[in-house]
């Protein structure tokens, strides 16, 4: 359902009785005729986690009170503002989730925000081990059809005391799995950290996941995803660590029961690989893996890379780096997604020949691009342009937006072709905006002039945000021959 619209918005003040952020004082309104009656009984049937999303999306700063109009849900219209849920890693908020499973609103939640914690405090552990167990179940049930029940239930029993389970309990925490299933709209999960992940410099040979808890976390709610049978569109991952990606894509939490089954390989179709290989909308924010040994830093970001590979249908990339930029040759490699529609690169740093090869390859499928902070890398970098520019215009782009400082780095010293030099130049380097950064003559390069794209001018629109004010300065500004890029004839 779309946003509402101010009227709505109006509406809904009205039958909620909110108080907003302070607004100019206006002439007061002539009291209503027929003043609704209040009803003074709490947040009625309202769980409290809707509550605190209601407050968000309506971004009341002075909220003291709660109070409807309505005995029933239904009745007040806005049931489109409850299409997220929040699970934090954390016990009381697994309870709170499960209250708004069990609401008639449950039905309209699409998304999932779940905040991970620094501080380990056995809520992720427990998360897996649930998983896990149902799991078992899941592959003991596979791998003897056929048995006798007695045999079956050998097994099982087996399996119950290598978890650590006990009978069950009424203490039993609830499964996220069995209240993933009531959210039947869900097919969104975010991920993030809380407090954000720091970068992680190593000067050893193996790579490890830095994420801990919050790792362990996140790898139970998809694990619960899968087992509920989420159709899920978008993973959105922010604020952590890039090896995330490498850690949920593996197999290794069944290493366990592989064991205890004696197996070479656990079944086909089950856990978090098979989930993501048919994920079609996949947006990363996160830090970048830093390594003083260049062999280190090489393995470290292959594993990125095959993750990537390995999500074949993807139509949506949004890939953004938040400390210290990455070679985009080093994760993208030669992976080519068929029905790749969205591409969104932050912070990264790109070589001419590979950059213009990717856009190539996609260029049937690919309909919006969107460039932040980009690095050109190597003695040319600059020669990127022309080849972009003739790229946008003659490809199927509805949205082209270039935002950021579009900044150069020259081949010395091997910057442009040692990541760790890279990142370390990139650390050291006092860029300045007004200096060296795109200005209005770069964007009117690229898209001849400012104008909209030639193969659709109404389907088209040229996003050119105001890169370092670039689209705010003055005519006399752009006359000046301050440019950068000085090679460069403009038409």
């Amino acid at each position: 359902m779309p946003p509402p619209d101010v009227d709505e918005l109006s509406f809904t003040f009205a039958q909620l009785r909110l108080r907003s952020a302070p607004s100019p004082p206006t002439r007061p309104l002539p009291p209503p005729r027929r003043p609704p009656s209040v009803v003074r009984k709490g947040l009625n049937d309202l769980p409290s986690e809707l509550l605190h999303l209601t407050c968000n999306y309506l971004d009341i700063v002075d909220l003291k009170s709660f109070r409807l109009t309505n005995t029933r849900f239904c009745d007040i219209g806005i049931s489109h503002l409850f299409c997220e849920a929040r699970l934090c890693a954390d016990l009381t908020s697994l309870k709170r989730l499960e209250n708004v499973a069990t609401h008639p609103v449950a039905k309209y939640v699409k998304s999932l925000d779940c905040v991970g914690y620094e501080k380990d405090n056995g809520f992720g552990a427990e998360l897996n081990r649930m998983a896990d167990f149902q799991y078992g179940r899941r592959f003991i049930l596979a791998a003897t059809e056929g048995a006798s029940y007695g045999d079956i239930m050998v097994l099982m029993q087996a399996w119950i005391k290598k978890c650590g389970y006990a009978s069950e309990t009424k203490d039993e925490p609830p499964r996220l799995s069995l209240i993933l299933k009531l959210l039947v709209a869900l097919e969104s999960v975010k991920c993030s950290l809380n407090p954000p992940d720091t970068p992680l410099w190593t000067s050893g040979t193996g790579i490890r996941c830095p994420l801990g808890p919050a790792f362990y976390f996140f790898s139970g709610v998809l694990k619960a995803c899968h087992l509920a049978d989420v159709a899920l569109k978008t993973l959105d991952v922010s604020h952590v660590h890039e090896t995330i990606l490498y850690e949920l894509g593996t197999r290794r939490a069944l290493r366990a029961f592989v064991k205890f089954m004696r197996f070479q390989q656990p079944a086909s179709g089950y856990g978090i690989p098979s989930m993501l290989m048919n994920l079609p909308s996949l947006k990363l924010r996160v830090c970048s893996f830093c390594s003083s040994d260049p062999d280190t830093l090489r393995q470290a970001r292959q594993m990125f890379a095959d993750s990537l590979h390995n999500m074949p249908k993807l139509q949506i990339l949004d890939l953004s780096f938040v400390d210290k930029p990455v070679f985009l040759s080093s994760i993208l490699e030669e992976s080519v997604w068929p029905d790749l529609e969205s591409l969104s690169l932050s912070f990264v740093g790109i070589h001419e020949s590979h950059f213009m090869s990717f856009l190539e390859k996609h260029t049937p499928s690919l309909k919006a691009l969107e460039l932040d902070n980009i690095i050109l890398v190597g003695s040319s970098g600059k020669a990127i342009l022309r080849p972009l520019r003739d790229w946008v215009l003659r490809s199927n782009l509805e949205f082209f937006s270039i935002t950021g400082s579009l900044q150069e780095i020259e081949s010395k010293h091997g910057v442009d072709e040692n990541e760790s030099a890279f990142q370390q130049y990139c650390s050291l380097a006092d860029w300045k905006p007004n200096s060296n950064g795109i200005n209005l003559e770069v964007l009117k390069y690229l898209t001849y002039g400012g104008r909209d794209l030639a193969h659709d001018a109404q389907a088209s629109q040229v996003a050119l945000t105001g890169v370092n004010d670039a689209i705010y300065e003055s005519d006399d500004y752009v006359s000046e021959e301050r440019t950068v890029f000085e090679g460069i004839r403009w038409p």
